[in-house]
């Protein structure tokens, strides 16, 4: 006899099982007392574990670019959060993939490459984040454009950026208002 919510195991698969073309991997592995899934998408990895609660860990180290670039961990007791954090991961990122930050730079046009460089815990008013803003010139040198902090619920504060790079304040808010 299983220990696990089978239901809350079969509704998960159900809805990764229907989200297959965003997915590279899906694997699940059921035991006596907690089922286990594991799935690769293009933006991250979660692996999933089961029992009474949906309990997701993600990995997404292999995407530096991402705001889930360090292993966050979520719980849930049905499948409604997990649905809506797999969507705000993988399929409202992917469809904003279009979305390219460019800046003009010397003549030439390039993009902006996003990095999630801190994550500052210990802050009275909650979690800051912050993203250095780079580019690569035609000789392959990094170039620091920008950089941006976020605050919680979102409201992002441009640091500083750079004057010989023709890009306006409100472009690189916008993008990030749009896009995290």
């Amino acid at each position: 006899m299983r220990n696990y919510d089978i239901k809350l195991a079969k509704s998960t698969t159900r809805f990764l099982v229907g989200n297959l073309n965003y997915l590279s991997k899906l694997t699940v592995e059921n035991f006596k007392e907690k089922c286990f899934i594991y799935v690769n998408t293009k933006k991250c990895i979660f692996n999933i574990s089961i029992s009474d609660k949906i309990i997701v860990e993600i990995d997404n180290n292999q995407d530096r670019y991402n705001m889930h670039f360090y292993n966050e961990t979520y719980r849930y007791d049905s499948i409604d959060g997990f649905k809506v954090l797999f969507n705000s991961i993988v399929i409202n990122s992917t469809k904003k993939e279009h979305q390219e930050l460019i800046v003009k730079y010397r003549g030439n046009i390039y993009p902006i490459f996003v990095e999630l460089s801190d994550v500052d815990e210990d802050r009275g008013m909650g979690t800051e984040k912050r993203y250095d803003l780079n580019i690569y010139d035609r000789k392959g040198k990094e170039l620091f454009v920008a950089q941006v902090s976020e605050y919680p619920l979102g409201i992002f504060n441009l640091v500083h950026i750079f004057p010989e790079f023709e890009i306006s304040e409100n472009e690189i808010l916008d993008y990030f208002q749009s896009k995290y």
